[in-house]
């Protein structure tokens, strides 16, 4: 509310996550009481899949917000364009692959439906690589960054590592062994596996792996990005009395003047 809800500013992605945590949760229960209705268990994969994607395209927004006016060139430009359609290939990715896991009827289905998750989940590796680049980059170009913008750049800071195991608990679930194959007549058997990847699997690995690498890490980053969202004065740019070379030089704290936010 307080930054509004622009989809390139980031903030709205907050939001989208914890939409698909809360109807995640309660497909979740709900399919634990009626496990014959495939509906629910679609429901809650998709969600969980989709997790690691609003906080990535969040802190892409606040990267864009970031380098608005400042460190905007035809490369990064062209950069979180191409990040943008990244993330959101890798989403559709992991949506499509959950859907054709759980309403497969034959094993060459739910094989290619894996390898569908695993080329989502490589493409979210991917995205935050380049996140990484571009925030290293940020601080590289601090001195042109806007004062009251610096406040997000040091909020992602202390959200990437968070960021950073739930991406990685993400692609060790979508590689951890499936526990159930299907047979030739189209029966399901269970599939037990001794892979120490099981124990990320969304079906039947550790709830403790899952509550501290997947859940929590979530938790603190929408907290950090909160906190920094509210620290953040609502200001904008260098009057436009400001001469435009001045961007390329840097900013002076003592010498800028900033226009409050009507």
């Amino acid at each position: 509310m307080r930054h509004g809800f622009q989809r390139q500013a980031g903030w709205i992605f907050l939001c989208i996550l914890s939409i698909l945590r809360i109807v995640g949760g309660i497909t979740h229960v709900m399919y634990e009481h009626d496990t014959s209705n495939s509906n629910l268990e679609i429901t809650y994969e998709i969600c969980e899949a989709s997790g690691v994607s609003p906080l990535l395209l969040a802190t892409l927004g606040f990267l864009r917000t970031i380098c608005q006016s400042t460190l905007e060139s035809h490369l990064v430009t062209r950069a979180l364009q191409i990040m943008g359609i990244l993330g959101t290939v890798a989403l559709i990715l992991s949506i499509v692959g959950g859907v054709q896991e759980s309403s497969a009827k034959t094993e060459s289905a739910l094989t290619s439906a894996a390898s569908t998750r695993h080329i989502g989940a490589i493409l979210f590796v991917v995205l935050f690589a380049l996140i990484v680049l571009l925030h290293v980059l940020c601080w590289a170009n601090k001195s042109r960054i806007a004062p009251y913008r610096r406040m997000l750049l040091k909020g992602i800071s202390c959200a990437l590592p968070f960021v950073c195991v739930r991406v990685l608990y993400s692609i060790l679930a979508s590689y951890a062994p499936l526990p159930e194959t299907i047979n030739a007549d189209g029966s399901v058997s269970y599939a037990p596996s001794n892979s120490p990847l099981e124990r990320f699997s969304y079906y039947n690995g550790s709830w403790i792996i899952y509550l501290v690498m997947s859940v929590l890490m979530e938790f603190i980053t929408v907290v950090i990005y909160i906190t920094v969202g509210l620290k953040t004065p609502l200001q904008r740019e260098p009057v436009d009395t400001m001469p435009p070379q001045t961007w390329s030089q840097g900013y002076d704290d003592s010498n800028v003047m900033l226009n409050p936010r009507v």
